[in-house]
């Protein structure tokens, strides 16, 4: 006759999350922060393909899709006015 099997034991309870959370991450993370827009602060909003493909109109928009793409769109701003000048 085998022996019987022995259960494992329960590991210990973890300790709170509170506990396991150091106080700074929990404030950037957790703590709702609201501040005002500024008033000459770009809406973002990307290109609506909808309307197909005006590869004109997609480089304007990209001034409007993000911060990198932002920055991008300045750029093509900057060489047109270059081309125009």
């Amino acid at each position: 006759m085998e022996p019987a099997a022995q259960p494992e034991p329960e590991p210990a309870p973890a300790p709170a999350a509170a506990e396991q959370t150091p106080a700074l991450a929990t404030a950037a993370v957790l703590e709702v922060k609201c501040e005002p827009m500024p008033a000459d602060a770009v809406p973002i909003r990307g290109y609506d393909f909808n309307d197909g493909v005006d590869y004109e109109r997609l480089l304007q928009t990209y001034r409007h899709i993000g911060f990198q793409a932002a920055h991008f769109g300045l750029a093509v701003d900057e060489i047109n006015r270059m081309i125009s000048w």
